[in-house]
């Protein structure tokens, strides 16, 4: 499974320890054919570190292991 992160989503994460990302993947007719969760503790390994102070990631796409 592939996902898209934004560095806000990321932020928000980090701050409140409730927060959950439900991915779902939708159907032809845009209901949900599938839901699944990712373990919080799992994103973080896999972001990009930023490299400079003037510059950071804002999006980052994330192969999810099944």
């Amino acid at each position: 499974m592939v996902i898209h992160l934004t560095r806000h989503e990321y932020e928000v994460m980090a701050a409140d320890e409730h927060w959950a990302l439900p991915p779902s993947l939708s159907g032809r007719m845009g209901g949900a054919v599938n839901v699944a969760a990712i373990d919080r503790s799992w994103l973080h390994s896999p972001v990009p570190a930023d490299q400079m102070d003037h510059g950071r990631w804002e999006s980052a796409r994330l192969e999810v292991p099944g």
